[in-house]
């Protein structure tokens, strides 16, 4: 049997509404990493993503480096070593 694991993390948000917004890639994340144990914090590194803001085509600045708690940490470095 294959052992599922979701996980829901809130990085960024937006002002304005969501439908103006255009969100593209080129890639997928390249690399995901948890960094620290008292205050720990989940990189990610996504170079190819450009959020837009269509109204006055404004680039939006995407977060890469967000602060979680120990035990979201603690689960996803356990879904990253594949020990879940």
């Amino acid at each position: 049997m294959k052992k599922t694991t979701l996980l829901f993390q809130l990085i960024q948000t937006f002002p304005n509404h969501p439908y103006c917004y255009a969100i593209t890639a080129e890639t997928f994340i390249t690399s995901l990493k948890v960094e620290g144990w008292f205050s720990p914090v989940l990189k990610v590194d996504w170079p190819t993503i450009v959020v837009v803001y269509w109204p006055n085509s404004t680039e939006m600045k995407t977060k890469m480096c967000i602060r979680i708690n120990p035990f979201l940490a603690r689960r996803i470095r356990r879904i990253i070593a594949g020990t879940f």
